[in-house]
C-alpha cells in the first residue's frame, strides 16, 4: 500500500470570526434566477435547445410570468429581450410572442414593455442611434395585436411627417428612410387593422418624394464586381421599388415568421395595453444633415445559372440581407455564436421558405416546382462577403475573415461548397475586378486557406501558369501565394502547391539580406563598429565620424545614410518587436541623418526594401513604422515608388499596400488633428501641403507610367486600377 496520506480536515468548523474561519460562498437566489431567465430568453427558439419553438415559447413564458409580479424583476426580464433583440434581431418575432403569452398572467410585463419600448424608441431618434430605433419599432410592431386602440400606425405617419420635411439627401433622412420601408413587412404580418392594405400603400407613396430626392446621385455608387461604370443597385433605392412591386403583388411576405399564430386564442384573452401618443420634435443637427453614403446592394450569386437567392426585385432579398447584416454587425463580440444563428437562420423563418440545408446545386432542378431553391448558405455568405467588399465596412476585414471562418468550422459540409463557388465566380472575373476588391478576395483567400492546413484544388487552375505573368488570373495565384507565405513557413506553402506552381512562388525561404553582415565584405568591420555605436548609444557626432570614414572608404560605393539605415535594420532584424525598439531607442540619430533631405528619407527607403527584397511585404510593415516616427515622409514613399524601375511592382499586392497605408496615414493626420487649436495650425497647414504634393504627383505620374508599359500585356491594366481608386476615393482625374 502506498505511504502517500492526504492532510486530514477537522470536521468541526472554526468560528466564522477567526483566522481559521469557513463559509463557502453562496450565490444570490436573486442573481440565480437573473441568469436563468437570462439564458432562456437569450436561447429562445434556438434549435439547440429546443427544435418545436412553440414548446420552447410556451416554456419560457410560463417562467418568466413566474417571476414578472415584481418591478424588480420585470426591468431586468425587459432590458434581456431588448439587448437580445439588438444582437439577434432575427428572434423579434418570437421574443414578442413571449411577452405577449407571458402577459396572460403577468400583465405587468407587457405594460411596463411596451412603455419601456415607447421611450427607448425617442430616446434613440434624438440621440441618432438609427439601429437601436429601427429595432425597438420592430419590436413594437411584433406587439400589435395587443395594442388597446391605434397601435404603431401613428408612430409611421410621424416618421413620414419628418421625411417629408427634407429638402435634401442627408444622413438623417436615409436613416429615417430605411426605418419605415424596412418594418413595412413586419407590419404586414403583426398588425391585423381593417385598413393595413391602403394605409401602406400611403406610406409607400408618401416616401417616394424623399426616393426622388435620392436618384440623381445614384451613379456615384462603385460596383465592387466591375472596374467600369457597370450598373448596380442601391440598398435603399432597391428596397423602395421592391416594396412597390410587393404591393401589388399583395403585401403576403409568407416567409416571414408569425410565431403568435400558434397562441392566437390565448392572445385574445391577454388585458389590451395603450400605446402613448408618440411625440419627436428633436431638430437635427448639422452633423445628421450631411451628404449620404450610398451602399450598393452587392449579389454574389446573381449570375448562377439556378438562382439560389431570391431574385434581385423580390423583397426578401433585402429583408434577408437586412437581419443577416445586422447580427454580423452587433453580435461581433462573440463570432462563435454569431456563426451559429447564421448557420442555423432558416430554422427562423416559415418552414420551407429555404431548400433543404446542404442541397447541391445539381439537386435543385430536380425538386417540385412549389419547393423553394433559395439556399441558406448562399445568403449568409453573401452577406458577408457585401460587407467585407463594400468601401466603408464596420469593422477591420479580420473580422468577417474570422466569422468566414468559424461559420464554415461550424457546417463545414454545408459551407465548403459554397466558398468553393464564391472563389471560382471571383478568380473567372478577375479581369473585370476593381483593384480594391481584388486585394480584399485575396487577404481574405489566402487568411482563409491558413486556417485550413492552406488546402485548395490547385490543379483546376495550372493552366492559367501559360498566361502572361500580368494577367489578373496569374496575378490573383501569384499574390495569394505571396500572402499564403506571410502567414506560415516556405516549406509548408511550398509542399501544398502543385509542382507546376512553384515558379510562382521565391525559389527560398525569404530572410532579410545585408551584405555588410558578411565577414568577408570589406566593409564588415565599419559595419560592426557603427552597429555597436547604436547598440551602446554613442553621440551622433561619433556615429556621423564613423559614417563618413565609410564614405571615404575608396572601396565603398554606398552612402552613409544607407549604410546606417542597415545598421538599424540588422538591429531590427529579429522581429517587428526589435524593429520597433530599434527605432524608439535610435531615434535621435537615425531622423539626424534620414531626414536630412528627400532624398536621404528614399535612401533609407531603398534600403529597407533591399534589405527585404525577398519578402516586401515586411518592408512595408516596416515604413509603416518609420511614418509614424516620422523618419521618413509621405512624400518620399511615393517618391521613391513611382522612381522603381522594375515594372512588375504595380502588380504587386506589396506595392497596393504600401500605398493604402501611406495614403491612410496621410488622411489620418488631418483627421485626427484639432483644427481650433492654435499650436497645431502650422501642422495642419504642412499636412495639407503634403496631401496636395502627394496626390498631384500621383496624377501626374500615374498616367505617364501607363504610357510608358503600353507595350507590356496587362501591365497597363493595374496602374490603371491604382489611378481609378485614387479618383474614386479623392475625386480627381488625372490629366
Amino acid at each position: 500500500m502506498s505511504s502517500y496520506r492526504t492532510p486530514i480536515r477537522s470536521k468541526k468548523r472554526g468560528r466564522e470570526d477567526s483566522d481559521s474561519g469557513f463559509r463557502p460562498n453562496r450565490a444570490n437566489p436573486q442573481e440565480l434566477l437573473g441568469y436563468r431567465i437570462k439564458k432562456d430568453i437569450t436561447f429562445l427558439a434556438d434549435p439547440r435547445v429546443n427544435p418545436v419553438v412553440t414548446e420552447d415559447i410556451n416554456y419560457v413564458a410560463m417562467s418568466v410570468s413566474r417571476e414578472s409580479h415584481e418591478e424588480e424583476n420585470v426591468s431586468a426580464i425587459l432590458n434581456c429581450i431588448l439587448e437580445t433583440a439588438l444582437s439577434i434581431p432575427i428572434k423579434i418575432a418570437h421574443l414578442a410572442t413571449l411577452m405577449m403569452r407571458a402577459a396572460l398572467k403577468a400583465p405587468l410585463l407587457v405594460e411596463r414593455g411596451v412603455e419601456i419600448l415607447h421611450s427607448k424608441l425617442v430616446s434613440s431618434l434624438e440621440q441618432y442611434d438609427y439601429y437601436q430605433a429601427k429595432i425597438v419599432f420592430r419590436l413594437l410592431i411584433c406587439l400589435s395585436r395587443i395594442y388597446e386602440s391605434e397601435g404603431v400606425e401613428p408612430i409611421f405617419t410621424k416618421l413620414l411627417d419628418r421625411l417629408g420635411e427634407q429638402t435634401a439627401p442627408s444622413v438623417f433622412g436615409d436613416k429615417l428612410l430605411k426605418i419605415i420601408l424596412i418594418n413595412i413587412p413586419y407590419y404586414c404580418v403583426a398588425s391585423k387593422h381593417p385598413e393595413k392594405v391602403a394605409l401602406v400603400e400611403d406610406w409607400i407613396q408618401r416616401s417616394a418624394s424623399y426616393v426622388e430626392l435620392r436618384k440623381p446621385m445614384l451613379h456615384q455608387i462603385k460596383n465592387p464586381f466591375s472596374n467600369s461604370e457597370e450598373y448596380i443597385e442601391e440598398e435603399l433605392d432597391l428596397l423602395y421599388r421592391q416594396l412597390v412591386l410587393e404591393r401589388e403583388n399583395g403585401l403576403q411576405f409568407s416567409y416571414l415568421p408569425r410565431p403568435w399564430e400558434a397562441f392566437e386564442s390565448d392572445l385574445t384573452k391577454v388585458t389590451p395595453v395603450l400605446l402613448k401618443s408618440f411625440e419627436w420634435s428633436t431638430s437635427v443637427s448639422e452633423e445628421q444633415l450631411k451628404y449620404p453614403i450610398f451602399r450598393p446592394f452587392v449579389e454574389v450569386f446573381h449570375t448562377s445559372e439556378i438562382r439560389t437567392t431570391p431574385e434581385t426585385l423580390n423583397i426578401a432579398s433585402s429583408i434577408f440581407r437586412d437581419v443577416t447584416v445586422d447580427i454580423i454587425n452587433h453580435l461581433e463580440y462573440n463570432r462563435m455564436e454569431a456563426a451559429q444563428i447564421l448557420t442555423d437562420l432558416d430554422v427562423y423563418f416559415t418552414y420551407k421558405t429555404f431548400a433543404l440545408r446542404g442541397t447541391p446545386i445539381a439537386e435543385l432542378p430536380k425538386l417540385d416546382a412549389e419547393e423553394s431553391r433559395w439556399k441558406v448558405e448562399d445568403i449568409i455568405t453573401e452577406a458577408i462577403f457585401s460587407e467585407l467588399l463594400t468601401t466603408k465596412s464596420t469593422f477591420k476585414p479580420v473580422y468577417y475573415h474570422s466569422l468566414l471562418t468559424e461559420c464554415c468550422r461550424v457546417a463545414p459540409k454545408i459551407l465548403a461548397p459554397t466558398f468553393g463557388r464564391i472563389i471560382r465566380f471571383v478568380f473567372n472575373i478577375s479581369e473585370n475586378l476593381p483593384l480594391e476588391t481584388f486585394e480584399k478576395f485575396i487577404n481574405w483567400f489566402s487568411h482563409h486557406l491558413s486556417n485550413f492546413n492552406f488546402f485548395w484544388k490547385w490543379q483546376e487552375w495550372i493552366g492559367n501558369i501559360e498566361l502572361e505573368d500580368f494577367h489578373p488570373k496569374k496575378v490573383f495565384m501569384r499574390e495569394t501565394i505571396a500572402k499564403e507565405l506571410e502567414l506560415s513557413y516556405w516549406s509548408r506553402i511550398h509542399d501544398s502547391l502543385p509542382e507546376q506552381l512553384h515558379q510562382l512562388m521565391a525559389p527560398e525561404a525569404p530572410k532579410p539580406e545585408i551584405p555588410w553582415e558578411d565577414e568577408s565584405n570589406p566593409l564588415h568591420s565599419n559595419f560592426k563598429e557603427i552597429t555597436d555605436h547604436l547598440r551602446i548609444h554613442k553621440p551622433i557626432e561619433v556615429v556621423s565620424s564613423s559614417l563618413s570614414s565609410v564614405e571615404e572608404n575608396p572601396s565603398s560605393q554606398v552612402s552613409g545614410v544607407r549604410f546606417l539605415m542597415a545598421c538599424a535594420y540588422s538591429l531590427g532584424s529579429k522581429s517587428l518587436s526589435h524593429a520597433s525598439n530599434t527605432f524608439e531607442k535610435h531615434l535621435d540619430v537615425i531622423k539626424h541623418f534620414s531626414r536630412e533631405s528627400l532624398s536621404t528619407e528614399m535612401e533609407a527607403i531603398d534600403e529597407l526594401f533591399s534589405c527585404w527584397r525577398s519578402q516586401p511585404s515586411i518592408a512595408v510593415i516596416w515604413l509603416s513604422k518609420m511614418l509614424n516616427y516620422s523618419i521618413v515622409s509621405i512624400t518620399s514613399v511615393f517618391r521613391w515608388l513611382l522612381e522603381q524601375k522594375d515594372s512588375s511592382i504595380w502588380a504587386k499586392s506589396w506595392t497596393w499596400s504600401l500605398m493604402h497605408m501611406s495614403l491612410e496615414k496621410m488622411d489620418a493626420r488631418l483627421e485626427n488633428v484639432n483644427s481650433d487649436d492654435e499650436n497645431l495650425k502650422e501642422l495642419i497647414r504642412e499636412s495639407k501641403e503634403e496631401k496636395d504634393t502627394v496626390l498631384n504627383l500621383l496624377f501626374t505620374e500615374l498616367p505617364k507610367r501607363k504610357s510608358e508599359y503600353e507595350s507590356v500585356p496587362w501591365l497597363p491594366h493595374w496602374i490603371q486600377l491604382i489611378q481609378n481608386n485614387l479618383e474614386f476615393v479623392y475625386g480627381q482625374t488625372s490629366e
